[in-house]
């Protein structure tokens, strides 16, 4: 290993230490959410305090990562905030809402066969009950921007990062993409769609070098599901041809933004320090 800062490395990550940083995640925000809700009643169908009890429970192993994992790298380059063209954000922005109308037939189709029971049917109908526009932006806010961002700094970013060194992109994508799903909490009837997505999003990560086409992704991704429900009241409803034409917008893309990633100069700078970093390790 080199001696310049941008090569310090800490501890190396394995896939087994990573599944517990995850599970150390899911385990603080149900701390967090259960301490919030012995004050406040309610909490675990408030969507404002679950993405804030994300936002501390992300932060402390974040930090705890990047003082195991990486004491000495800059925290830009761990999260992988690198730059990309804006080809790319736009092409990534299309991927995630062209995914989102198939995933949620898909989970319509997995639900008749794991119904879901009457008290996860109340809690979902309390978690959408946002009378004021206040309350509507602050879920759609939580839902479409705060979460995801969480999700992807933790799973693209500082896990993906830290896997990468020494490994292929494969196991990596792979990994991080179960790890998601696990934290996720999935119900068998969404198991598949988000494990899809997920598997998508790790590769645009991949693909790029760069966390933030896997951002935007996941912003448009939850936007087509979430925005419309509490805006309208009721979930958007998607044609056949609607659900294939994304499924085809979305394939279309990620070929676009592999040409790309194979020809661009950032996209090749941003890749050289994810692989850099393995020759490093």
């Amino acid at each position: 290993m080199r001696s310049d800062d941008t090569s310090a490395e800490g501890k190396p990550l394995s896939f087994l230490l990573a599944a517990v940083w995850t599970l150390l995640v899911g385990l603080l925000v149900g701390v967090a959410i259960t301490l919030t809700d012995v004050a406040h009643p309610g909490a675990f169908v408030d969507v404002v305090t679950v993405a804030l009890s994300k936002v501390l429970a992300y932060s402390a192993i974040l930090f705890a990562i990047l003082r195991v994992h990486a004491p000495e790298s800059p925290i830009r380059r761990v999260l992988a905030l690198r730059r990309v063209p804006v080809a790319v954000v736009m092409l990534a922005l299309v991927v995630g809402a062209g995914l989102s109308p198939a995933s949620m037939w898909l989970d319509g189709v997995l639900a008749k066969r794991f119904p879901p029971s009457v008290v996860e049917l109340e809690a979902y109908a309390r978690v959408f009950d946002t009378p004021s526009l206040g309350k509507k932006l602050a879920l759609i806010l939580a839902v479409v921007v705060v979460i995801p961002v969480c999700d992807e700094l933790f799973f693209r970013g500082a896990l993906f990062t830290s896997l990468k060194r020494g490994r292929r992109a494969e196991p990596v994508i792979v990994a991080t993409a179960a790890y998601d799903t696990l934290l996720g909490g999935a119900q068998p009837r969404e198991i598949a769609s988000i494990l899809a997505t997920v598997l998508v999003l790790a590769w645009i990560r991949a693909a790029t070098g760069s966390v933030i086409p896997s951002v935007i992704a996941r912003f448009a991704f939850f936007g087509v599901q979430v925005t419309p429900l509490v805006a309208l009241g009721h979930e958007p409803a998607f044609s056949p041809v609607q659900r294939v034409s994304g499924v085809v917008l979305a394939a279309l893309s990620l070929m676009a933004i592999a040409w790309i990633s194979r020809s661009n100069e950032l996209v090749l700078r941003a890749r050289q320090e994810d692989d850099s970093q393995a020759k490093e390790a």
